[in-house]
């Protein structure tokens, strides 16, 4: 099943909620995110997001926009079986993952683009 509007406009909404301010540390891409940047679907090459801070999240669609203050737009749309999960800084993170963004308050948000079938 596809990540539809609705899940999007909730999710968006609910992401702005928790990370509007927080500032990024780190962007990390997991090694099996390699055929999907291949691919296209993931594009964080000579790119820095740290020390960017989250100004806003919202949805257009089945699209998720992070959009920062720089101005950059990480742009998320998740597949069959996708998911954005937020951490408290002391969980234990998800064996998979394709993008983990760890904030500067010790929390992360891992971001899985589709689960293979």
């Amino acid at each position: 099943m596809a990540f539809e509007l609705p899940e999007a406009t909730t999710v968006a909404r609910q992401m702005h909620a928790v990370l509007q301010g927080k500032r990024i540390g780190s962007a990390r891409l997991h090694a099996e995110s390699a055929s999907l940047i291949r691919q296209g679907f993931i594009n964080l090459h000579g790119v820095s997001l740290a020390r960017e801070a989250v100004r806003e999240v919202a949805s257009k669609g089945k699209w998720i926009f992070v959009h920062l203050e720089s101005g950059l737009t990480l742009c998320i749309a998740l597949e069959s079986g996708g998911t954005i999960l937020y951490h408290a800084g002391n969980e234990t993170l998800p064996y998979r993952f394709h993008v983990l963004l760890g904030f500067t308050d010790g929390n992360l948000l891992s971001v899985r683009v589709l689960e293979e079938r």
